[in-house]
């Protein structure tokens, strides 16, 4: 038999690779807003753009920076008392809606996207849970999000 065979892992992967370890966010380490009375809660995480240049003093000319994906595995939302009726929970790549949902029940609710949501390079993820009524108070969170690693 000619030729040479690699060894792979149970996905199918070469048996050495591995995925590279999310990053903190930098922006907002614990991923999580709480919202005023009657009012939005927003949380907004951002990445680099992928503006300028890859080169470090002393290290020669190098390719632009590449702009990197936030990665969004999961999201919570919860209202303080049942909200009014039709109050939307948005989330959002840039200005495009990705995910969106009616809420009428107080408590939390826990979203998990299988594989994780990957949102375009460059782009801010915004997480909005729309107001919910006089007194009513929303929080939002992103808790396993994370910037890609380069």
């Amino acid at each position: 038999m000619a030729g040479s065979l690699q060894k792979l892992n149970v996905f199918g992967y070469p048996a050495d690779w591995t995925l590279e370890p999310p990053e903190p966010n930098p922006c907002d380490p614990n991923n999580t807003v709480l919202g005023s009375a009657n009012a939005d809660a927003v949380l907004t995480l951002t990445t680099d753009a992928g503006q300028g240049s890859g080169a470090s003093e002393g290290s020669g000319p190098a390719g632009p920076v590449q702009a990197r994906p936030v990665i969004v595995p999961q999201l919570f939302y919860s209202y303080s008392a049942p909200p009014a009726a039709g109050t939307l929970v948005i989330l959002k790549d840039g200005n495009n809606v990705i995910f969106q949902e009616y809420c009428r029940t107080i408590g939390a609710a826990q979203i998990d996207f299988h594989p994780p949501l990957r949102a375009t390079p460059g782009n801010s993820v915004t997480l909005t849970a729309k107001a919910g009524g006089a007194g009513i108070t929303a929080v939002v969170s992103l808790p396993n999000a994370y910037v890609l690693a380069e």
